[in-house]
C-alpha cells in the first residue's frame, strides 16, 4: 500500500492468494526457479492451515486488524524479536529482515522484509529456520484477526484450480485433498434443486449464483481432472457447465452475469474486462474450448466462438483491460494440444511422461490419462491404445494426432510445437 512496497494490504483475502499462487505456480513452470515453487507452496499451506473448513471449504478472508490495530498480527518489535530468540538467532534474524530498534510501521514495529544484501535463499540458512518456528509458535497465542468464514463458490473454485495445480508441481497430497474436499462440498452443500448457490454459512447455502461462481467453478474442476483423472471431474464440470449455458448464455455471443429470474434485477449486465479477479466471460470461454478438446462435442467450441466474437470490439479497442479474455483467444488461435496418454499409472515412463507434461508451461494443451481398460470413459482417450505394452502418448489437434509414441524427446518436440505472431 505504499511507494516502497514495504506495507502490505494486512487483509487476506481467499481470491488473492488463489489467484496469486496459480501466477507463482505458472511462474516456475515457465523458469523453474524453485523460488517462485515455494512462494506458492507457503501460500497454499497458509490456506491449508487457517482457511480450511473441517469437512471442506475455504473461508473467505482474514481481517487486516486484531486488538484495534492494522497489521498487529504480523508485525514485531525489536524487544519482542530478542525475547523469544537465541542470540545467535537474534543477531542473524535482524540482519536479514532490516529490523530495528524505531522499526519501519507504526508503535515502532517492524514489518519483516528481506534487506537488500538478502535473497530468498537465505531464508534456509538453519538459524533462520529456527527463528521462523519459534516466531510462529508465539504468533499463535496472540489474539487472531476475524476470520470471514463465509464459504463462497466463485472464490473456492479460484483456490480449487490452484491447490489442484499445486499439487500437480509439488506432489504434496495434502493440496491434492483439500481441492477434493472443497469441490466435494460444493457439490453437496452448494447445488440445490439442479442450481448451483452462491454462500454457505452456519449450514445455510443462499443466493442464487452468477456467471462467476459458475465459471470458476468448472475451472476448477478441470484443473481437478489434470490432477488425478478421475472422470467424475469432468463430468461434473460438464454438468455445472450445462446448467451455466441454461441459465445464463446469451444467443448474441457471451453469458449474461445473472439469471433472467433474479427478482433484484433492473437489467441483466454482460461484461469482458477484468477486475480484483478474472473476467468470468473469459474463463468460461477458455473453460468452453478445453471441454470440446475433452469431449469434440461441437456446441461448445461453438459457444467458445461466439463469446470471442462478441467481445472482439471491446477487446480491439483496449486489449489491456481483457487479460482472461486474450487467454482464451490464445488458447483459440493457437495450436492447442489435445493430449491422451495411454498406460499403467505405476509404470515409471507414465510416470515420467505426466511429470514433464506438468511440471512444463503448456497453457494451450489438456492432457487425459488413462489405462486401457478404461479409455472409453473420456472421448479424447477412446478409441486410443498401448502400443507394444508401452505406455503411449497422442498429441493431437483438432482431433487430428501425429503419429503416437513411447518416446519422451519425441512428445517433448511434438507438444513444444506453436503458432508464432510477428508485428508487421
Amino acid at each position: 500500500t505504499d511507494e516502497a512496497w514495504l506495507v502490505p494490504h494486512f487483509e487476506k483475502m481467499l481470491y488473492d492468494n488463489a489467484l496469486l499462487s496459480m501466477i507463482y505456480l505458472e511462474a516456475y513452470q515457465a523458469t523453474q526457479k524453485p523460488m517462485y515453487l515455494e512462494i506458492a507452496k507457503e501460500t497454499l499451506d497458509y490456506v491449508v492451515r487457517d482457511m480450511m473448513r473441517g469437512e471442506g471449504g475455504f473461508y473467505s478472508a482474514e481481517d487486516a486488524d486484531s486488538e484495534g490495530q492494522e497489521g498487529k498480527f504480523y508485525v514485531w518489535s525489536h524487544e519482542e524479536l530478542k525475547q523469544w530468540l537465541t542470540e545467535a538467532e537474534f543477531k542473524k534474524f535482524i540482519a536479514v529482515y532490516g529490523v530495528t530498534s524505531a522499526g519501519n510501521f507504526e508503535h515502532k514495529a517492524n514489518i519483516l522484509h528481506l534487506s537488500q544484501d538478502a535473497d530468498w535463499q537465505t531464508k534456509k540458512d538453519p538459524l533462520i529456520q529456527t527463528a521462523h518456528q519459534k516466531l510462529f509458535k508465539a504468533r499463535e497465542k496472540r489474539v487472531h484477526p476475524h476470520k470471514d468464514d463465509k464459504i463462497l463458490t466463485a472464490w473456492n473454485g479460484l483456490m480449487i484450480a490452484s491447490m489442484a495445480k499445486g499439487y500437480q508441481l509439488s506432489g504434496d497430497q495434502k493440496y491434492f485433498e483439500a481441492a477434493q474436499s472443497s469441490a466435494a462440498f460444493i457439490q453437496k452443500h452448494l447445488f440445490q434443486n439442479n442450481r448451483l448457490l452462491r454462500r454457505y454459512r452456519d449450514g445455510e447455502a443462499k443466493f442464487s449464483a452468477n456467471l462467476d461462481d459458475y465459471a470458476f467453478y468448472v475451472q476448477g474442476l478441470l484443473m481437478l481432472y489434470e490432477a488425478d483423472f478421475n472422470p467424475q471431474w469432468l463430468t461434473w464440470a460438464r454438468e455445472t457447465q450445462k446448467i451455466q449455458d441454461e441459465l445464463l448464455w446469451d444467443e448474441q455471443g457471451g453469458y449474461f452475469f445473472t439469471s433472467s429470474d433474479d427478482p433484484t434485477l433492473i437489467r441483466r449486465s454482460k461484461d469482458y474486462h477484468d477486475g480484483a479477479k478474472p473476467n468470468s466471460n473469459g474463463v468460461s470461454a477458455l473453460n468452453l474450448l478445453k471441454l470440446h478438446d475433452y469431449t469434440f462435442e461441437a456446441s461448445y467450441l461453438e459457444k467458445a466462438k461466439k463469446t470471442l466474437f462478441s467481445a472482439a470490439s471491446e477487446l480491439a479497442q483496449y486489449p489491456e483491460g481483457f487479460g482472461q479474455m486474450q487467454i482464451a483467444l490464445d488458447y483459440y488461435l493457437d495450436r492447442s494440444k489435445e493430449i491422451a496418454v495411454i498406460g499403467h499409472p505405476e509404470d515409471p515412463q507414465t510416470k515420467k511422461i505426466l511429470a514433464y507434461l506438468r511440471e512444463t508451461f503448456l497453457p494451450n494443451k489438456v492432457i487425459a490419462f488413462s489405462t486401457p481398460q478404461e479409455a472409453r470413459q473420456i472421448p479424447l482417450t477412446d478409441k486410443k491404445t498401448m502400443q507394444k505394452g508401452k505406455t503411449t502418448v497422442y498429441v493431437c489437434e483438432n482431433n487430428i494426432c501425429q503419429w503416437p509414441t513411447h518416446d519422451l524427446e519425441v512428445v517433448q518436440k511434438q507438444v513444444s510445437e506453436f503458432k508464432k505472431y510477428a508485428l508487421k
